[in-house]
């Protein structure tokens, strides 16, 4: 399993895990992710893709947010987007086994991201 950034190249295939998984719903989209999250809120992506065996079996959102906490202290942490509730989203046809591996591998993938930031929090 490997993660694969979303990159304006990667948008359609992102949306149409979207539009067939029961994780996922409108903060999801990759016109959300992009359009507002980055653009407009100014958060730095480092949304996901959870990949096996060549087949884009997931998607994470995951963002780079900083919060001033009271002046010259700020809160430096990773937020999984659309106000904090939008999560890892996964294909249909998945088996419980299979499913878990994935969760376990995005877990790890935000884990790295968080370590390599050096974020206060996630």
């Amino acid at each position: 399993m490997v993660a694969i950034p979303l990159t304006e190249s990667l948008r359609t295939e992102w949306d149409a895990i979207v539009e067939r998984s029961d994780d996922a719903w409108f903060f999801h989209r990759s016109d959300w992710l992009t359009e507002v999250s980055e653009r407009v809120w100014g958060y730095e992506s480092h949304c996901f893709f959870i990949q096996d065996r060549g087949r884009m079996v997931g998607i994470c959102p995951l963002f780079l947010r900083e919060r001033r906490l009271v002046p010259g202290i700020r809160w430096r942490f990773l937020s999984i987007g659309g106000f904090g509730v939008a999560g890892p989203a996964f294909v249909p046809d998945l088996d419980p086994v299979q499913r878990r591996a994935y969760v376990a591998a995005a877990v790890g993938v935000i884990d790295d991201i968080a370590h390599a930031a050096g974020v206060d929090g996630v």
